[in-house]
Parts: structure tokens; sequence; C-alpha cells
């Protein structure tokens, strides 16, 4: 009994260090990373697609409803977090493998590359256009590339527990005429770009939106603390451009694809297809094999 009591007061002591440090860590100046300055420029960036009905801009400050376009500040704007992220040893040493594999050509599993919700860097990077519709209690932005939901719910808290997931909880207020989004419950399998910026379980995500007076901008001002992954908390911006015509496709993810020709690497076995399909010869069909998937890890 003595041990059992004894064990529990270290984990609480060991639980009142790690607030500790998240807070003092939170409490640092966020630092502003610039836009990418080094070509990270993947072949076919995307290009939205028209056709739709032309709209005017609204220019109600609180009425995100419409289709935007990302507006990136650099042309590998889309790709990439920014220069120069405050990372850990921990944090480095796994983007620099990241990026030592991308120069070798070996792929390695992401959530983009397996067609898992992508979660921060959908949000921040999308390629092609997104939706977004709105209530009074709510709002949903429903991105084409990849195909991602993410519900902000208004004047609401988050939950007591939370079951971690690629987008997080995200919950909403309004600052004045400035939408303010508190992001937590990320399940630490996402990326924060394409590059290879990790993220644990402890990101913790807030934005502050305003939309321009003409109503064809959407402004970006996002703060991400990782005591994981990162020395101090950092703040990137973003601009979305209203997109008047712009339509949505179905966006097709090839899951399946047989690893071995893509010579993937996979991190974390979570990431891995439980289904793959296996080609059968002359009149035969082919087969769809499919084992355990890998338990999440607590």
């Amino acid at each position: 009994m003595i041990r059992l009591i004894h064990k529990r007061v270290l984990l609480g002591v060991a639980a009142m260090m790690f607030a500790s440090v998240a807070q003092a860590q939170n409490a640092q100046t966020p630092v502003l990373l610039n836009p990418p300055e080094h070509p990270f420029n993947p072949p076919g960036a995307p290009q939205t697609v028209g056709g739709g009905p032309a709209e005017a801009a609204n220019t109600d400050p609180r009425d995100f409803s419409g289709v935007w376009i990302d507006k990136p500040s650099a042309p590998a704007a889309n790709y990439s977090i920014g220069d120069n992220p405050p990372l850990t040893p921990q944090g480095q040493a796994i983007y620099d493998h990241r990026l030592q594999m991308f120069e070798k050509a070996t792929p390695i599993a992401s959530p983009h590359m397996t067609c898992r919700p992508t979660g921060v860097d959908a949000t921040l990077n999308p390629h092609l256009g997104v939706v977004v519709m709105q209530t009074k209690r709510q709002i949903a932005f429903i991105s084409e590339e990849d195909r991602n939901v993410r519900q902000v719910l208004l004047g609401k808290s988050h939950p007591a527990k939370l079951a971690p997931t690629y987008m997080g909880n995200s919950v909403g207020h309004w600052e004045g005429d400035t939408l303010v989004v508190d992001t937590v419950g990320f399940n630490g399998l996402g990326w924060l770009d394409e590059k290879g910026v990790p993220s644990s379980n402890k990101l913790h995500m807030v934005e502050r939106i305003s939309k321009s007076a003409d109503g064809t901008e959407l402004d970006w001002d996002v703060t991400l603390y990782d005591p994981t992954y990162f020395t101090r908390p950092f703040r990137v911006k973003r601009r979305w451009a209203w997109a008047s015509g712009v339509v949505q496709l179905e966006y097709d993810c090839e899951q399946n694809a047989p690893n071995e020709e893509r010579n993937m690497v996979f991190e974390n076995e979570q990431l891995r297809p439980i289904c793959a399909q296996k080609l059968a010869s002359g009149d035969a069909p082919d087969r769809v094999v499919c084992s355990k998937p890998t338990p999440a890890k607590r």
C-alpha cells in the first residue's frame, strides 16, 4: 500500500512538473517563421477548377461561408510550414531523417501518403479549394485535397475526455470580428507539412482568422505549441482568397498501391494499410487481403 501511494505521489509530481514546463513554454513570445526561401516544389502543383456560378464576395466580417483557395506568400509555402522551426534535438533528428529519405527518393509513410486526414498540414496548406459552411453554432471547413472535414464548434469548451484524432478538437469564439479557434486533442501521427516537420499529441494550435473589408481575403495568424518537438511556440501567417466559380472535384486517394513498388518506409505501423489488392493472373479475379489493424497507442 505504501509503495502504491509512493508511486501515485511520484506520478503526481511528474505531471505537475510537465504542466509547469508546458505553461512556461506557452508563456514565451512566439517566434514568427518566415515563408520558405529554399526550393521545395513538387512537380505538377495542382490547379483549381472553375465552372461554378460566379458569386460576389460577402462583406459580412463574421460570415466565412463560400469557397476559398490558399494564397501562398511563396511558391513553396503550400508544402512547408516555414523556415527554421524551433525544433528540439528530438524533433530535429526526425526532421533531418525525413529530409534525407526525401532526397534519396525513398518516401516515408505520412498521413498524406496513406490517405489519412492530414490535420494541421491540410488546415494551413490546402492545395485546392476549401468550402466553408457556417451556422451560428459551428463552422465546417471541407477540403478537396486532401479530403478533410474540419468542424469548429462555436461558444463551446473542449470536452473533459477527448479521443485523439488527426484533426484534433476545435472550438471557437469571436473577439470583435476575429474568429479565434483553439485546437487540442491531436493523435501525434500528423506532420505539420509535407517536408516532414513533426508534431506530437501535445500539439496545441491557436488560430486568429479575420476577413478583409472587401470580403476577398481571409487572414490567418496561427500560433503552435508543442513541448515535445519545439523549444518554444512559433507563429505562421497564411492568406486565403475568395474563389468565385471554383468547384470541388472528387478526390480519389489511392491508399492501397503496392508498398513494394513505392519502397515506402513506415515509421509508425499505424499508418500501414491493412488491406492490399493481390493481382491474379489470367482470368482469375484479383483478391483484397486484409490484416488486423495495429492497435492505437495510448
